[in-house]
């Protein structure tokens, strides 16, 4: 019994999400020239704030999670575990991420982990179910962990002063509708039977295409213009990331031309998703430098 309880419990965590939260908060340490001590535990209060967030999303949407192939079989959605545990759980590890970061990085860093469920969890999810612009509200939480780990690292941001990570937030908040966009269309099935309001779904057929093609555009505009704004400090690696989004610019035009999708070409937003990584790649070979 207790080790089903343990088990659900760590499912309730989705590890796989946490370690890419937990990487990016890590990144943005690095960003501020934190140490490697310091940004591998920024890297963990990101995992915890993740964690968080997860737990308490699965709370509040298991019934929907009970109709989508997807997550039908998650712990609260199968009945596996009671809505109580998951509350529990994901207020403590709220608490124990506001802690962490209280103790790294002071007052400004603590605030983030509330704000961040005040967003995600207060006001995106619930809007999702009725706006299909709920993702642009929903990337904000989605892009603080860069933000996150520089607090945690540096202490308060001062604007002027610190255009990299700004840059770097304005990238992960851009690439944020084009990577769940991708999730949407491949799971058009499970959205329209939960009835969430996504994009693919309920933008007219000849907007959503243009909306699409806009924020791909914008996400990859904010990779060329993050070279200027010094997120790399490397000149070789300012013009690798200056590559990266030209060539992911001319891919993104490649797969709307006539037959790139019969021809079996991979979706243009796939890419947004390897350029995201290729980005995250080369800032973190910046700070190893």
């Amino acid at each position: 019994m207790a080790f089903g309880v343990l088990s659900a419990a760590g499912q309730l965590l989705r590890p796989r999400i946490g370690i890419m939260a937990g990487l990016s908060t890590g990144i943005g340490a690095l960003l501020a020239k934190a140490d490697a001590p310091t940004a591998m535990a920024a890297a963990g209060a990101g995992f915890l704030l993740c964690a968080a967030c997860s737990v308490l999303n699965q709370v509040q949407e298991r019934r929907i999670d009970a109709r989508m192939a997807r997550t039908a079989s998650r712990p609260l959605a199968s009945g596996a575990l009671a809505p109580g545990w998951g509350l529990a759980l994901g207020f403590a590890l709220l608490a124990l991420a506001v802690w962490v970061s209280f103790r790294m990085g002071g007052l400004a860093a603590a605030l983030v982990p509330l704000l961040t469920a005040l967003l995600y969890n207060g006001l995106y999810t619930p809007l999702k179910r009725v706006s299909p612009h709920a993702v642009l509200l929903g990337a904000v939480p989605g892009a603080l962990p860069p933000v996150f780990g520089w607090l945690l690292a540096n202490g308060p941001i001062h604007p002027a002063r610190s255009p990299s990570i700004w840059a770097l937030f304005a990238v992960y908040y851009l690439w944020q509708a084009p990577h769940f966009w991708t999730l949407a269309e491949r799971r058009r099935d499970d959205y329209a039977r939960a009835g969430l309001a996504v994009a693919p779904l309920a933008l007219r057929p000849g907007r959503y295409p243009l909306v699409h093609a806009f924020w791909t555009a914008a996400f990859l505009l904010g990779l060329a213009a993050s070279a200027v704004l010094g997120v790399v400090e490397s000149g070789p690696l300012r013009y690798a990331l200056l590559a990266l989004a030209l060539i992911s610019g001319l891919a993104a035009v490649a797969d709307v031309l006539p037959g790139a999708r019969r021809s079996g070409a991979p979706g243009g937003f796939r890419l947004a998703d390897a350029a995201m990584l290729a980005f995250l790649g080369l800032i973190c070979l910046d700070a190893l430098h």
